[in-house]
């Protein structure tokens, strides 16, 4: 055994060992000598503050992260329950998306290319429940904003959808 190591061994049975040295030992996982130089105990309390100081910042450091955690999972848990509420919306709009992609029907261009100005139409201007108005188209069909496509006719004073037109052919007389 060496000199360093008899010495160890004499400070570790000693009785005058402090809390903090056998503290120190177990988390070094050796013993502790203690020196007779000037100051060492001085040293090992500015040591023992600095570490309680550090363990001070370190738990107010953890509380202050575990009360943001807390703040997060609060608002989580408050869009969780929106989302629930929404949902039901969610989804009938996700099935009635594709009714409102294109409006059924010829496109204006297709009707233009099929019926000149002037064919003969049966009009419906506000439901085909309706009594049909026997007449002429007066324009040629546009596309309006939103997509749908209309087309005048004589006898009516606004663009009447295309799905609610009907091309008379040449030999029907009703």
């Amino acid at each position: 055994m060496s000199a360093r190591d008899e010495q160890a061994a004499a400070v570790a049975e000693s009785p005058q060992r402090t809390p903090f040295e056998a503290r120190l030992e177990e988390y070094l996982g050796r013993p502790v000598v203690r020196r007779s130089c000037c100051g060492s105990e001085r040293a090992l309390a500015d040591i023992a503050v600095g570490l309680r100081d550090e363990v001070a910042r370190l738990r107010t450091a953890l509380a202050e992260s575990q009360a943001r955690a807390d703040r997060l999972a609060a608002q989580v848990a408050g869009v969780d329950r929106l989302l629930a509420d929404v949902q039901p919306w969610a989804d009938a709009a996700d099935r009635t998306a594709g009714l409102k992609a294109k409006p059924a029907g010829l496109s204006a261009e297709d009707w233009n290319e099929r019926y000149p100005v002037g064919t003969r139409v049966h009009a419906y201007p506000r439901t085909r429940d309706d009594a049909p108005l026997r007449t002429r188209t007066c324009s040629r069909a546009w596309t309006l904003g939103h997509g749908s496509a209309v087309v005048m006719v004589e006898g009516h004073s606004a663009g009447i959808l295309l799905t609610h037109v009907d091309p008379v052919e040449a030999g029907d007389v009703s």
